[in-house]
């Protein structure tokens, strides 16, 4: 969320951290082989949606893996809301941005090198931000997580 901010750019080691920290949690959590491949498809089906959209120009290719990444941790159970979240908390950090890049920076502002690129690049949206908000909102109704926070008392 914060690189995309910063730079509008994901590096490609956070959906690879992301995806990698999913197997010692699967077997944490004792989630069963036939459960691991269903997680596995909903990952690749976003990511095959998520390749058309980057092939089109309509997101990035950061985004694309960082969103199909977290839906290695939804798996099917919770894609819907998964996504859901992801494009509501995008559409409102849209509509911020909207408004913010309407008005002109204060100068002390516009000395902050990232806040100037963001407010000046008003045809991108660091969606990193929308896609790692919904990932922690998610977070309570992950398959794989919701085990874990019930036993440090969390659910």
């Amino acid at each position: 969320m914060v690189s995309d901010l910063l730079t509008f750019r994901i590096p490609n080691i956070l959906p690879v951290l992301v995806t990698v920290a999913f197997i010692p949690t699967a077997l944490a959590v004792g989630v069963s082989g036939m459960d691991v491949l269903a997680h596995v498809s909903a990952a690749a089906a976003l990511l095959l949606i998520c390749f058309i959209l980057f092939v089109r120009g309509y997101i990035g290719g950061g985004d694309a893996k960082l969103l199909s990444a977290g839906a290695l941790w939804t798996g099917w159970t919770s894609l819907y809301a998964y996504v859901f979240f992801v494009a509501a908390i995008g559409g409102v950090f849209a509509v911020i941005l909207i408004v913010f890049r309407r008005f002109p920076l204060p100068e002390v502002a516009s000395r902050v090198g990232w806040l100037a690129q963001l407010h000046g690049n008003r045809d991108a949206i660091p969606y990193g931000v929308a896609i790692g908000g919904g990932m922690l909102v998610s977070l309570w109704r992950m398959p794989l997580t919701v085990p874990i926070l019930g036993q440090l008392g969390l659910q």
